[in-house]
């Protein structure tokens, strides 16, 4: 029998929001900045709530400029953690228990408090709060990144050590190429710069 946790708690539907990619298609092709996946239906008397999340709602700007490529993955996921996020909005509490219990620690609670004193033993059980601000997931798609193909490897310029004066006066600064490739970052000598 399916449980319905909405009805448990004050919030019937929960929001993900996914960055956009471009995935194929031209540079500067429209396409929408982020895409929204909804769980459920809002309710009256009752309020969802907004998650941004790290995976990344890739778009085909020549065939479905408005759909992202991997729209189902995202839905699933959505649903997926909307019911988890409901499960667990059903156990926020703080609750004590007579005598000193043998509580397993699980993600649930965020804190098992024993007391135990003279004449008095007890054990407490509490969630952490409800997060009202910092609502920020960091879900990964593998199967939808490596389908999007790039053009080139995500680089960018800086100076670093070392630094000196030069015999004109002028101040020499090192340049480096830091980039990101099979997950890893890397540094690579570029040239000395005279600054002037």
């Amino acid at each position: 029998m399916a449980v319905n946790y909405c009805a448990l708690v004050s919030i019937s539907q929960v929001q993900l929001v996914y960055p956009s990619r471009q995935c194929r298609g031209n540079p500067g092709d429209a396409m929408p900045p982020f895409y929204e996946s909804d769980s459920g239906q809002v309710s009256e008397g009752k309020s969802y709530l907004s998650f941004r999340d790290t995976a990344a709602a890739t778009f085909d700007t020549i065939s479905s400029p408005t759909v992202p490529t991997n729209k189902a993955t995202l839905d699933a996921l959505t649903e997926q953690f909307a019911e988890d996020f409901l499960i667990w909005m059903t156990f926020t509490g703080d609750q004590t228990l007579g005598g000193i219990c043998d509580v397993t620690p699980c993600g649930l609670y965020d804190e098992i408090v024993w007391d135990y004193w003279p004449g008095v033993a007890r054990t407490r059980l509490s969630t952490p709060p409800v997060p009202e601000t910092g609502r920020e997931l960091g879900h990964w798609d593998g199967a939808a990144v490596s389908s999007c193909t790039q053009s080139a490897t995500p680089c960018l310029l800086y100076y670093g050590p070392p630094a000196k004066c030069s015999s004109d006066g002028h101040l020499q600064l090192t340049r480096y190429r830091l980039c990101l490739q099979d997950g890893r970052l890397f540094s690579i000598f570029v040239s000395t710069d005279n600054i002037t």
